[in-house]
């Protein structure tokens, strides 16, 4: 009895023992599951205290790809401040829609090294969100060999925001909404864009075609109809024309005999100048002071009306300088005027060349025709001629005072007085009086010291008297 109860008393140590182990043990792991030993299990970058923490990670938004564009998401490594050991077992990153908020997608794992990764196929002009996330374990090894997992799973980093630019098209193009007739409204497709998170279409109109030639086409489906020869003589003929694509080939599957779409139709006519080409300004005028350079249009397709004009002037025959160019300017009248003197490179003093072309209706455009001859401007602005003079009505004998209000560099005067005494006069303030009655004619001459010259000139009334007086027969 007494050895049964020893080795129960030897057992029973055993077991308590044990027992205390282990919960030694489970009191540490729910320390460090606590972070109560100081312990960051979750990494600084990951985890919650990921959302308090900067440069952690970084976007770069890579140039566009037709409608498309990446971005590259990069992140910290996970790491964790703890005395105990730890794996890393695999990164992987996720990307949501900002607007509205929906899942795009996760990358493949990555491995436990790759702190990085490109994502594709970003619509320009939409916002967007990403977050990575990591896989690990947090352990320690006994003193036999044996390994204690404390923690295991997965933490994630911090919601990052970005937008993407909008993905345009180059010069030329134009970014237009899909439609679905979009060839057979005169335009030719080169690719994709995205403006504001919607995918759209680099398009341009088609290019004039040759006189006389069928234009080509495409149908709603976009499958071309190019006619076989590319010519026919007139609207309504016949030609051969591709029936279906074959989009394995990339060619024709089979033709068809169809008629032709339409005609293209001829370029208008060179203008046609007018005699005199262009008006000189009226220098004298308080106006700007302009060319106006004039034509006719004509068009070989019969009611074609001018739908747009230009304007170049140039210091040389060859236009290797235009001074000024008007670009094309929407406006059917057969005339355009020079900008105002002095613009820019239009200057006084000056000796220039200029040339126009036209628009028809159906925005095709003419060849240049250039002026028969150069024109020179001015020296300089012309002087102003004007005078005032008082009383404004008199009566014959009674003196007239003369004002001269002319402004320029250098100036000169002379006046004619007709019926006047005296005559003519160069004073700067004649005075004058005139020996009958009626409306006279009085005028200023002024020449600046570039030869210019103005002239101004005013009615004068003379009565007989100031008052005049008639009997009245008595009522």
């Amino acid at each position: 009895m007494k050895e049964r109860f020893k080795k129960f008393f030897q057992n029973s140590k055993k077991i308590t023992f044990t027992i205390f182990i282990g919960l030694v043990l489970l009191f540490c792991a729910i320390l460090f599951k606590n972070n109560l030993f100081g312990d960051n299990l979750a990494g600084k970058c990951f985890g919650e205290n990921a959302y308090a923490t900067e440069g952690c990670e970084t976007t770069t938004i890579n140039a566009c790809s037709g409608a498309y564009a990446s971005a590259t998401l990069g992140w910290q490594p996970f790491t964790v401040e703890s005395t105990y050991l730890s794996d890393v077992y695999n990164y992987y990153v996720c990307v949501w829609s900002s607007v509205p908020d929906q899942l795009i997608g996760c990358s493949t794992t990555l491995g436990n090294t790759t702190t990085s990764y490109t994502w594709p196929s970003l619509i320009g002009g939409k916002q967007y969100y990403w977050k990575a996330f990591v896989s690990y374990r947090i352990y320690y090894i006994q003193g036999n060999g044996g390994v204690i997992t404390i923690e295991q799973g997965t933490q994630e980093t911090a919601a990052n925001p970005f937008t993407v630019p909008n993905c345009e098209c180059s010069s030329e193009w134009s970014c237009l909404p899909y439609h679905p007739y979009i060839y057979t409204l005169g335009y030719q497709y080169s690719g994709n864009c995205s403006q504001n998170g919607e995918i759209k279409y680099c398009a341009r109109p088609w290019p004039p075609c040759a006189t006389g030639s069928a234009c080509g086409y495409y149908d709603g489906w976009g499958d071309p109809r190019i006619p076989v020869g590319y010519e026919c003589g007139a609207t309504g003929q016949q030609c051969q024309a591709c029936a279906y694509y074959d989009y394995e080939s990339g060619n024709c599957g089979g033709y068809t005999t169809m008629n032709c779409y339409y005609l293209c139709p001829a370029p208008p006519n060179s203008p046609v100048l007018l005699n005199p080409p262009y008006v000189a300004p009226d220098w004298c005028s308080n106006e700007p002071q302009q060319y106006l350079f004039q034509w006719t249009f004509s068009d070989p397709n019969a009611g074609d009306t001018q739908s747009a004009k230009q304007l170049q002037i140039a210091t040389n025959s060859s236009f290797a300088n235009i001074v000024y160019d008007s670009g094309k300017i929407i406006n059917s009248s057969p005339s355009i005027l020079s900008p105002a003197l002095p613009t820019g490179g239009f200057t006084f003093g000056q000796t220039y060349y200029w040339r126009v072309r036209v628009w028809d209706s159906t925005d095709r455009v003419s060849s240049w025709r250039t002026g028969p001859a150069a024109f020179t401007t001015p020296s300089s602005y012309y002087p102003t001629a004007d005078f005032t003079f008082s009383p404004d009505k008199v009566i014959i004998g009674e003196s007239i005072n003369f004002t001269d209000a002319s402004s320029g560099v250098g100036i000169t005067r002379s006046w004619t007085f007709p019926g006047g005494t005296p005559s003519t006069s160069t004073d700067q303030n004649p005075v004058v009086t005139y020996d009958s009655r009626g409306t006279k004619i009085a005028t200023i001459t002024v020449t600046d010291s570039g030869g210019h010259v103005c002239s101004k000139s005013a009615n004068v009334l003379v009565n007989t008297a100031r008052y005049e007086w008639r009997e009245i027969a008595p009522w």
